[in-house]
């Protein structure tokens, strides 16, 4: 089982580390950008999106990647820890829920609606 969790933790940096090269470098489009993050985004499993969601509130840098390029858009919400998260990232996947009720608040510990939803 440790080895496992190594396995796993191993795996998990050298994607945080590559997005968040990949994402900063200029020489790459914003197209491609996205499309490389939506390669990366298919490649996780929900219980690695909720891993990802928690994990992502201590690196403001990965954070910020997260919700410019819709990483937990396949998050399934009801694997949220606790009811409250459950309850306002579900208002966030609502249509009605616009970007711009996400601004001139703190947004420190929560996610943008960009995070879920690609902003067009």
């Amino acid at each position: 089982m440790g080895c496992w969790l190594i396995r796993l933790a191993q795996i998990w940096i050298a994607r945080e580390e590559g997005m968040c090269y990949d994402a900063d470098k200029n020489t790459i489009s914003d197209e491609d950008k996205y499309e490389y993050a939506g390669i990366v985004r298919a490649t996780l499993s929900q219980y690695e999106l909720i891993m990802l969601f928690y994990n992502a509130f201590s690196n403001p840098k990965f954070k910020e990647i997260i919700e410019k390029y819709a990483l937990l858009q396949n998050l399934r919400v009801e694997l949220l820890a606790s009811q409250a998260d459950i309850f306002l990232y579900k208002q966030k996947f609502s249509p009605d829920y616009s970007h711009s009720q996400d601004e001139n608040r703190n947004m420190e510990l929560e996610y943008r609606k960009s995070a879920f939803v690609h902003r067009q």
